[in-house]
């Protein structure tokens, strides 16, 4: 089955932030069409183009649903494929790793070691991630798109 091509817009252009986050998604799904994906997922994927491409031209009935559109293409390819974007995992382990250093460093404050717990969880985390982006890279579950936004 073959996704469904996202609507070509010319005047999509006012910022980086927005053409970029229509750039990105249009790469997405290319890298999407090159793989060997599941018909019901390839289904999903295209239900939710589809309703892009419906709607209007102008920035500001694109921009949430473009956001949420790409939201639930990327969660949906990351719980059922495995298949990840650049940096995931190193994003991930590092919110966690930082939110566990950051209670540690409220419950001590004022304690030098708990000013250093901060920057070594977040190390820690950048780590974690780091590898576990490799081994997803390594066994072909990472796609070549990078999450800017």
């Amino acid at each position: 089955m073959k996704i469904v091509e996202l609507k070509k817009r010319l005047d999509i252009d006012p910022g980086p932030k927005m053409s970029g986050r229509y750039l990105q998604f249009e790469k997405i799904l290319l890298e999407l069409e090159a793989r060997d994906i599941p018909g019901e997922i390839v289904w999903r994927i295209n239900d939710e183009v589809e309703s892009l491409n419906e709607l209007g031209d102008s920035i500001k009935s694109l921009k949430k649903p473009l956001a949420k559109a790409q939201s639930k293409v990327l969660k949906l390819i990351r719980k059922e494929l495995q298949l990840v974007v650049i940096n995931h995992y190193r994003k991930v382990w590092m919110s966690i790793c930082g939110l566990i250093g950051f209670l540690v460093w409220d419950v001590f404050p004022g304690n030098p070691l708990g000013m250093l717990v901060f920057p070594a969880c977040l190390t820690v985390g950048f780590f974690i991630g780091a590898v576990k982006d490799k081994n997803a890279r390594k066994n072909g579950k990472q796609l070549t798109v990078k999450r800017v936004f």
